[in-house]
């Protein structure tokens, strides 16, 4: 549910920044399409290096529990 939750909050927080851009940018789609595009490039590295960490904590534990088994 966190996870849910989360993602929902980078969901809202890309449609404000890019209502804003519209805005500011006096209303052309071409600046929102380039913002928008930049903002999903950076949430996609977002989430890769979040399941990077998720991958080495889960084979850190692993080895410790091979480790604990073996002893």
């Amino acid at each position: 549910m966190e996870k849910f939750v989360i993602g929902a909050s980078f969901f809202m927080g890309a449609g404000l920044v890019l209502f804003a851009v519209y805005v500011l940018s006096g209303g052309f789609m071409e600046i929102v399409l380039i913002a928008g595009l930049s903002l999903v490039i950076a949430m996609l590295g977002v989430i890769l290096i979040n399941q990077r960490r998720e991958l080495d904590a889960r084979k850190r534990a692993e080895k410790r529990r091979e480790l604990n088994r073996g002893m």
